[in-house]
């Protein structure tokens, strides 16, 4: 389940696509800034992916994403917040 969402997530398009119009400036930040989260996103490890995913991003409570993930509800909430830590500071790193 959690590998499936993420599939979802991650390969939708960066912004919608127009046939004859160029990207704006804002369309283009939007673009790069996908494909910096996609990089960095997969580098954190798959426990994190998981729990970011299913509390972050699909709304899950720390509970039903530690009944899903058959692990302990503080460990669901360490690695979330950690991932969110991880893929903030690159972020920023890179809006600089």
């Amino acid at each position: 389940m959690t590998n499936a969402a993420l599939d979802v997530i991650m390969r939708r398009p960066a912004v919608a696509e127009t046939a004859d119009e160029p990207w704006t400036t804002a369309q283009t930040a939007e673009a790069e800034t996908r494909i910096d989260l996609q990089k960095h996103w997969a580098r954190l490890s798959r426990e994190h992916q998981a729990a970011l995913l299913l509390v972050d991003m699909l709304g899950y409570s720390i509970a039903e994403a530690a009944e899903i993930l058959a692990v302990p509800g503080n460990t669901v909430k360490s690695s979330a917040a950690r991932a969110r830590v991880a893929l903030a500071g690159k972020l920023e790193c890179q809006q600089v």
